[in-house]
């Protein structure tokens, strides 16, 4: 490291016009980040100036795309390689976030960036390029058309490069394409297709050989030892080092929170034993594959047929898997790799695949589609990728927009347009709640109480007490994680691992957090996420400021989102959530929790609530 050049932690951010093709930077005051964090927060900060009230069509050039990092990206603080996008979503309508964890955040950072805003479009394909200070919007016809690893790979992308490629789904405008980050995806909400509309192809950002100064170096280096020492400490964060997210897939089958047979049985057979993490290490040659910064390595890459490819995430091979009855990681990491490189999100693309094989089966949609037919689904992906059939470039719009057109909405799995993830709420009843209120549509991380629930046995996951207290602390907290960034899995060791909760009983906890909800809230440890923010910029927060903070971004993006079209009854759940099986019994929880966000009946944050959190308001 001698002689290695040092830089500030940047509150820089970079403006492109794709239109005019001008260049901006703007330094971001440091009572913004006091407010806003990073991340998801200072990218709807900037949207919401951007916007000023104005409220664009997605793939309009009015619609700008914003990607950020934040405080810790790039200081070697533990799981901080993470990096945020934020815009209005294809899919459905509204304003959403997308965390990532390739190369791209760090990259952008060491080119003396906090973030990036593109703006405008493009009558032909680009790339644009980030090279320290030198930015430039170049020609990529040559690109078009590639597979995302394919464009990669012509980029000359090194391993620590930062990149954003499109694959044919984004080209196609398919409304759930993803954007690729080296081995990291940027999978919901369809802005894929926000840069397909465009026409950028790529984002090139080309690592320098830099060291970032922290804010508080001495603090930051006493946190990240603590950090570190919880994460080895965590049996949760092990079992993902070892089995990576497919650790979910036994925990979920014995909590019967696994997706069957498009969510319409909640007893998972024996057989999910082949997609499981420990049928995976047993089987393949493996091998880690982790985002940025990573020190507990979920990520892996399998040997299969003589090719290294992605070990399919728990989300991927459960909903590829037991939800459509293929019972075969071998066949749900081919269907993943196909996704991975035509640039769909996998999540939409097998809920919207469910949809279709019920449909088939009720006689709504002839497709041929059949559950446990690998082969017919991954020829149907190629075509959603390629619009390559009426019923795929139908299918390329949604599981919302089929099930409006053909019928069958009991069925479609979806709340706001947006495609759930693999765990049914009907088990796991607050999980329910936090789906229906999520602001970007049903989002499993915006509040994951479900492991509260289901894994840990912490609440009683049928009964509705004390679940919207702790689906909004869940809230504010997440969108502190997001933010400044790091990763989600962290809850695990730095909350789970503080003493008072592992020398309380279990019955004890959840006695407390289901009669006392606010009160054993306040004994939630948040103090590593509270002491790597202020090591990392320089500014330091109380716990109560800090997730104040997570509540100013929640709130922004719900003001945001109400201006886009959001309205209280859009605020639920799928149909067979509701009425088959174990009904959530949904109407009492989000009662509680409008009215402990404060929200008017029109589903708003009240004005003087965003007043006194300091949110303008166009």
């Amino acid at each position: 490291m001698q002689g290695l050049k040092t830089i500030e932690n940047s509150l820089k951010v970079l403006t492109i016009d794709l239109f005019s093709g001008e260049v901006t930077s703007e330094i971001v005051p440091k009572e913004v980040i006091q407010r806003f964090l990073g991340g998801k927060g200072l990218a709807y900060f900037l949207l919401n100036r951007i916007l000023k009230g104005k409220i664009p069509d997605p793939f309009s050039p009015e619609n700008p795309i914003l990607f950020m990092t934040g405080p810790l990206t790039g200081t070697g603080a533990p799981l901080s390689g993470r990096f945020n996008a934020v815009s209005r979503s294809p899919l459905t309508g509204l304003f959403g976030s997308s965390s990532c964890g390739g190369p791209f955040g760090v990259a952008l950072k060491t080119c003396g960036y906090i973030g990036l805003v593109i703006k405008g479009a493009s009558s032909k394909p680009v790339k644009v390029v980030i090279d320290g200070e030198a930015v430039s919007i170049e020609p990529a016809e040559d690109l078009w058309g590639k597979t995302t690893s394919e464009t990669i790979e012509a980029l000359g992308a090194k391993p620590k490069d930062g990149t954003l490629v499109i694959g044919p789904a984004g080209e196609n405008l398919v409304k759930f394409a993803c954007i690729r980050s080296g081995e990291r995806f940027l999978g919901r909400l369809g802005f894929g297709a926000v840069l397909g509309s465009k026409k950028v192809k790529a984002i090139f950002v080309k690592h320098q050989n830099v060291k970032i100064l922290p804010g508080n170096p001495k603090k930051l280096e006493k946190f990240k030892r603590l950090a570190l020492k919880k994460i080895k400490e965590n049996h949760f964060t092990r079992l993902y080092s070892r089995f990576g997210t497919n650790t979910n897939i036994l925990y979920s089958k014995e909590a019967k929170i696994l997706p069957v047979k498009n969510f319409s049985q909640l007893e998972a057979p024996d057989l999910v034993y082949k997609n499981s993490g420990p049928y995976i290490e047993k089987n393949f040659e493996l091998k880690p594959n982790p985002c940025s910064a990573c020190s507990i390595a979920c990520g892996h890459k399998m040997k299969l047929d003589e090719r290294w490819v992605h070990v399919p995430e728990y989300e991927t091979n459960a909903l590829f898997g037991p939800n459509l009855l293929i019972f075969d990681v071998r066949k749900t990491a081919e269907i993943n790799e196909i996704c991975n490189e035509l640039g769909l999100d996998t999540i939409s693309t097998a809920v919207t695949i469910g949809y279709l094989m019920e449909a088939e089966e009720k006689g709504i949609i002839k497709s041929g589609l059949k559950f446990g037919d690998a082969e017919k689904v991954k020829e149907f992906v190629k075509d959603i990728a390629f619009r390559k059939t009426e019923l795929a470039s139908l299918a390329g719009e949604g599981t919302r927009f089929l099930s409006e057109k053909f019928g069958g909405k009991e069925f479609a799995i979806q709340v706001k347009g947006l495609e759930l993830a693999a765990y049914d709420p009907r088990n796991a009843v607050g999980h329910g709640l936090s789906y229906s209120v999520a602001n970007r549509g049903g989002c499993h991380l915006s509040a994951p109480i479900f492991p509260v629930e289901a894994y840990f046995g912490f609440m009683d996951p049928h009964k509705p007490m004390g679940k919207a207290e702790i689906v909004i602390f869940m809230e504010n907290l997440f969108n502190v994680i997001n933010s400044i960034p790091t990763c989600v899995f962290t809850t695990f060791a730095y909350m789970l691992e503080d003493p008072i909760i592992k020398l309380t009983p279990p019955k004890a906890i959840k006695l407390l957090m289901e009669n006392l909800t606010s009160v054993t809230k306040e004994f939630l440890n948040i103090s590593i996420y509270k002491g790597l923010f202020e090591g990392a910029s320089g500014i330091d927060l109380s716990s109560k400021e800090l997730l104040e903070a997570g509540e100013r971004i929640h709130l922004l993006e719900r003001y945001l989102n109400v201006k886009a079209g959001l309205t209280p009854d859009k605020d639920t759940l799928p149909e067979r959530f509701l009425k088959e099986l174990k009904p959530v019994p949904l109407e009492e929880m989000l009662t509680e929790y409008y009215r402990k966000r404060g929200y008017d009946p029109k589903g708003a944050p009240k004005e003087e609530r965003l007043r006194r959190l300091d949110i303008e308001v166009y």
